[in-house]
């Protein structure tokens, strides 16, 4: 495949999602990798299966995969749990977080408070010998597109659905995209190399919102409204 178009990290969220597919479709993309992280029970996992299904989006399992009884059809559920961990696709391989560990960011290094790029020995270590010319990687929110010594280029498309969060491990730190913009990136093959475009579009990210807190979630509604995450005070280090 010369062109690929990389989503990842939807977390329940069927209206970025629905945008997303429609704008890769108008760009006349057919193939489609999805790196995880796709059902979210504080949201509406079973639209965006069905998106992911109808769409015959190939796919892998994130770590963050989460559905109540009742949100997904017998056969959401089976497709779900037969997602495999990691992907070849010849020149690409594809991860939700590294690798070897689905719970492991790739290309991030997190610090109190904070999330950095991290060292390329590091980096070249958590790659446990994979050797391909690009590898798609997700779990960290973020858009990145990082380049080894090796040759090697390692793409984070960002998120789809969730643009910004806060965590407590390993250390209290938060992730920000800076805006609610649904991401997903779009690796072309050219002959001196891969390009990759990093598109943010707009969606209906009030109906997202809403959804949200009708979950009790009024955290994760202003992480899609805006893109930034606020740590809880009596978390925040002073």
């Amino acid at each position: 495949m010369d062109t690929l178009a990389v989503i990842a990290d939807t977390h329940g969220n069927s209206w970025a999602l629905d945008a997303v597919l429609a704008d890769i479709h108008q760009r006349g993309i057919a193939d489609i990798v999805n790196l995880g992280d796709s059902a979210d029970a504080d949201m509406d996992p079973g639209a965006t299966l069905k998106l992911l299904m109808d769409n015959d989006v190939t796919s892998i399992a994130g770590n963050y995969e989460t559905y109540v009884d009742g949100q997904l059809t017998p056969g959401q559920i089976t497709w779900l749990r037969g997602l495999p961990k990691t992907l070849d696709l010849g020149q690409v391989f594809c991860c939700h977080g590294t690798p070897t560990s689905d719970t492991q960011e790739l290309i991030e290094k997190i610090t109190p408070g904070r999330v950095e790029i991290a060292d390329v020995e590091e980096i070249r270590q958590r790659l446990a010998g994979v050797a391909h010319d690009v590898v798609l990687c997700a779990h960290k929110h973020v858009p990145r597109a990082v380049w080894l010594p090796t040759g090697q280029l390692i793409v984070n498309p960002g998120s789809v659905g969730l643009p910004a969060y806060w965590n407590d491990e390993p250390v209290l730190h938060k992730v920000e995209a800076g805006s609610p913009h649904a991401r997903y990136a779009i690796l072309n093959k050219a002959a001196n190399g891969w390009t990759i475009e990093h598109i943010a579009i707009t969606y209906r990210w009030d109906l997202a919102a809403a959804a949200a807190r009708r979950s009790g979630r009024e955290d994760r509604a202003g992480f899609i409204e805006t893109g930034r995450a606020e740590i809880p005070d009596d978390l925040a280090v002073t």
